[in-house]
C-alpha cells in the first residue's frame, strides 16, 4: 500500500469544510425523515405509538437525531439566502465565523427545542397528537 502524503495527516480541515459536510448530511436525513413519514402514512401505521413506549434516554436520542438536522439545515438555507442577498459576506472570514455561528445556534436551538417546546401542550405526558387520521376523523 502506497503511503499517504504527510501534508495530508497533518491537515486541518477548515470549518467551513465541516459546515458544508454537515449541511449536505442533514439535507439528506431530512429528505430521509419526510421519505419515513411519507412511508408511514402510505402504510397506515403510527409510530407515534411505539415513540410513547420507549424511555426517556432514547427519546432525547431520537429527539436530538430529527431536531438536530432539521433546525442545522433550516439555519444554512437562511445563511444561503443571506449571501445571496449580500455576497460581502462570503470572505473566508465571515464564511468561517458564520460556520462557527451556524453549528452553535443549531445546537443552541436543538437544546431548546427539546428541552422546553417539547415539555408543554400536546407533548407533555406523550399526549402527541396523532400522526394520521382515520378516514372516519375529519
Amino acid at each position: 500500500m502506497k503511503n499517504i502524503s504527510p501534508n495530508v495527516t497533518i491537515y486541518k480541515f477548515p470549518i467551513t469544510a465541516i459546515s458544508s459536510i454537515t449541511n449536505r448530511a442533514t439535507g439528506l436525513a431530512v429528505t430521509g425523515y419526510f421519505l419515513i413519514g411519507g412511508m408511514c402514512c402510505l402504510a397506515n401505521y403510527d409510530p407515534i405509538e411505539e415513540y410513547k413506549k420507549l424511555n426517556s434516554n432514547l427519546k432525547n436520542v431520537i429527539n436530538y437525531s430529527f431536531i438536530f438536522p432539521v433546525t442545522y439545515h433550516s439555519f444554512g438555507g437562511v445563511r444561503h439566502f443571506l449571501w445571496d442577498k449580500y455576497p460581502s459576506l462570503l470572505e473566508t472570514s465571515k464564511v468561517s465565523k458564520s460556520s462557527a455561528l451556524l453549528l452553535a445556534s443549531s445546537l443552541t436551538a436543538s437544546y431548546f427545542i427539546n428541552n422546553y417546546v417539547t415539555s408543554y401542550p400536546p407533548f407533555k405526558n406523550n399526549n402527541i397528537p396523532p400522526l394520521i387520521l382515520d378516514n372516519d376523523q375529519e
